[in-house]
């Protein structure tokens, strides 16, 4: 083996580094401070109920998509997802409109509920269907591609150069408020934070349209399970409850990192895939945060939820597995008002789910301060749990009247609850909402006054979700073999093959 790589987190990212890094021969250890791996790539058992707290869809679901491949490098089996025909469907009063995967579908669809707004509609799709027919390179980071490699890229790209400056320039509000109709313009606004850019809108739509957004059978846990699994398999040494309290640094470089129980691990190099606030304060004691960095967690906003989570005994597999509705009045639901509801059954999976009981969860944008102030007092903090769980209940119980009397479950998460468990800030799972308004966010993957020490995960990737982070462990490595002028193995060689001890 080759140098020895602490890897501080065993999430995505730190997965995706770890298997990478042992097929490009080095020694790798990964320290997770929970039981299982995973990270915010998570789900919890509640009385037979599995319930994800992660996954709504994934990037990579498609046979021979460029992302399906790179997650078969990793020990992911995609072969068997589930791929959405219907996306959601949204409700308001007697009016109701579906977000189809098909384009052509979908177009037709909501030209006939909004005629007036066909040519806006159109126009959306039809930049959907400019994204669905190009190729992005995701193989390897921009800053590595060769001059043939760049000149190819921009080839390809030449038609759609000046489309998708003006959608990186415009927010999904913005573009949608265009819309005559309000169900139509709810029906492209639900699902995705209105700041972020339009190109994620159009990314989206592109994807359900070439079935490469879908859920994985199994949800986050098999995932993370499948990637920990292949990174055993290379030989990865991965420690499970072993939480990392400091990054050691002597001189002008990471020589190595201090667990919770007061051991001590060296190491050739340190790579922190755990939450950037965390590792820069905390794990480096904030002597070395970069000035933008600081500006960043002050000044950019974070997208931070609650999820509200029934166990139902009984069937409602035959509702939209993703509804969205206008409530008949707006709510104040745990400090933030509501207009609208939001409901997913998870029975195109069965696994998650007792046979012939369903499993609904119900997410809200929230307020990370709302629930910060309540837990200074226990009492008040659990009291608000209860009170946002009876306040959705009685939402599910009046939409879906077969849920009446048969809720047998219920369970709150809340941002704090994301934050106990992997340290990340604020309670945001998707990073910073990066959109026009906020302009261009440069994060680095590496701290000029620290050698040796490399920062992946989701706030160092402009992509969000679990495929960014993904590719954030891949590129470094990436740089990693460039740096040391050697090629870069995307598959191991059979001898590193062999089951670990671990």
């Amino acid at each position: 083996m080759g140098k020895k790589m602490l890897i501080i987190g065993g999430g995505i990212s730190g997965l995706s580094a770890g298997c990478y890094a042992q097929m490009n021969g080095y020694e790798t250890e990964t320290f997770e401070r929970n039981p299982v791996p995973g990270g915010l790539c998570t789900s919890w058992e509640r009385q037979g109920y599995t319930i994800d707290g992660c996954i709504h869809w994934l990037v990579g679901t498609r046979p021979g998509s460029p992302f399906f491949k790179l997650w078969q490098e990793l020990g992911v089996d995609l072969s068997d997802a589930v791929r959405f025909e219907t996306f959601y469907q949204v409700e308001d009063g007697d009016q109701t409109a579906i977000l189809r995967g098909d384009l052509d579908k979908l177009q037709a669809h909501l030209c006939r509920i909004s005629p007036e707004d066909s040519h806006r509609i159109e126009r959306i799709l039809d930049w959907a269907r400019a994204f669905a027919a190009l190729d992005f390179p995701v193989e390897q980071p921009r800053d590595l591609m060769n001059f043939s490699d760049g000149l190819k890229l921009l080839w390809s790209m030449r038609p759609f150069v000046k489309t998708m400056r003006y959608l990186q320039s415009r927010t999904i509000e913005e573009e949608c408020s265009r819309m005559e109709s309000d169900l139509i313009r709810r029906v492209f606004t639900r699902y995705i934070p209105e700041q972020y850019s339009m190109t994620a809108l159009v990314s989206t739509l592109a994807s359900l349209h070439k079935g490469d957004a879908g859920f994985p059978r199994g949800g986050s846990k098999r995932l993370a399970e499948d990637m920990a699994q292949r990174y055993r398999q290379l030989g990865g040494a991965l420690h499970c409850a072993k939480p990392v309290k400091r990054i050691a640094v002597r001189g002008d470089r990471a020589v190595g990192i201090e667990l919770e129980d007061g051991s001590q691990v060296s190491g050739d190099l340190v790579v922190s895939s755990v939450d950037a606030h965390f590792a820069l304060e905390e794990l480096l004691e904030g002597k070395y945060t970069p000035p933008e960095m600081g500006r960043y967690f002050r000044e950019l906003p974070t997208f931070t939820s609650a999820q509200i989570s029934f166990g139902i005994n009984a069937n409602l597999c035959a509702e939209p597995h993703t509804l969205f509705y206008r409530l008949p009045e707006p709510m104040v639901l745990a400090g933030v008002r509501h207009k609208n509801m939001g409901f997913r059954h998870y029975c195109y999976d069965p696994s998650l789910t007792p046979a012939g009981k369903t499993l609904v969860t119900c997410s809200i944008f929230s307020d990370y301060d709302h629930w910060q102030e309540l837990k200074k007092d226990g009492k008040r903090y659990q009291q608000e749990k209860e009170r946002l769980a009876a306040q959705v209940q009685e939402q599910l119980e009046a939409r879906f009247p077969k849920a009446k009397g048969n809720v047998e479950m219920v369970d709150v998460a809340t941002p704090l609850t994301y934050q106990r468990y992997t340290n990340v800030w604020r309670g945001s799972y998707m990073g910073f909402v990066v959109g026009p308004k906020q302009g261009r966010v440069r994060i680095p993957w590496e701290l000029p006054e620290v050698g040796n020490l490399f920062l992946i995960g989701q706030w160092f990737d402009t992509m969000p979700g679990l495929p960014g982070s993904m590719l954030t462990g891949r590129y470094m490595v990436q740089r990693l073999c460039r740096r040391e002028e050697r090629p870069f193995f995307s598959a191991p060689r059979p001898a590193e093959l062999a089951p670990s001890s671990q």
